[in-house]
């Protein structure tokens, strides 16, 4: 029966030799915790907390580095690079490790770009359609309001006026005008409510740009703009 100095360098623990003494650096306890103290565990000693090795050590006082690199289902599907307690995972120059450490992925892929991704000097860049603009997050895209930003996209389209669409806007011709012309190339041109029906005219109707107005031959009152 002898001594040995328990946990924490305080107290004693009764054991009976024979007995071997391991060294504790590597050892962890039941959650995989690393156990930071000097902890003399001896082989006939009651079960203790810290009798587990940790991640990436093994053998019996678990002082031998795991090569995690040469196991069956090695941790990399790229290149693996054992390390003193642990392995890194190394990528193709075309790709980048994901966050987890231990996948090889197109930057794109990480990047995820709501339309466009481009690498550029290695790093993957978001960009947007036409009409669209890159959001601070440097990842999703807004859609431009084109009339709100721009007064005159439609002021080489007289009597018109500006609609704007998704990713786009459109030039639409005022009430009292029509669009003539092919997509490229249009006017907007009057429209003669008083030659097409439109008008409600009871007697006399008289084409305005843009409109028209009633008017009665004398003697007659105008009533609600169009009857006599």
């Amino acid at each position: 029966i002898g001594l040995v100095l328990g946990p924490f360098l305080f107290g004693c623990l009764v054991i009976t030799f024979p007995y071997t003494v391991y060294p504790t650096n590597h050892f962890c306890d039941a959650g995989g915790n690393p156990c930071n103290t000097t902890t003399l565990l001896a082989t006939n000693l009651p079960q203790q907390s810290c009798t587990s090795c940790c991640s990436g050590w093994e053998g019996t006082d678990c002082s031998t580095d795991k090569d995690e690199c040469n196991e069956v289902n090695a941790p990399c599907p790229g290149h693996c690079v054992n390390l003193v307690g642990s392995f890194r995972c190394d990528c193709p120059s075309s790709t980048n490790l994901s966050p987890d450490g231990r996948q090889c992925v197109h930057p794109c892929v990480l990047a995820n770009c709501e339309q466009h991704c481009t690498i550029v000097n290695s790093t993957a860049e978001c960009s947007c359609h036409k009409g669209y603009t890159l959001d601070q997050n440097r990842t999703n895209c807004t859609d431009i309001d084109e009339c709100a930003t721009n007064a005159t996209a439609c002021a080489d389209h007289p009597d018109s006026h500006c609609k704007n669409t998704i990713g786009n806007y459109t030039c639409s011709c005022n009430t009292g005008f029509t669009k003539y012309g092919t997509v490229d190339s249009w006017t907007c041109q009057d429209v003669d409510e008083c030659q097409n029906g439109v008008a409600l005219c009871t007697h006399t109707c008289n084409n305005t740009r843009g409109g028209y107005t009633c008017s009665c031959p004398q003697g007659y009152t105008l009533h609600n703009n169009h009857t006599c």
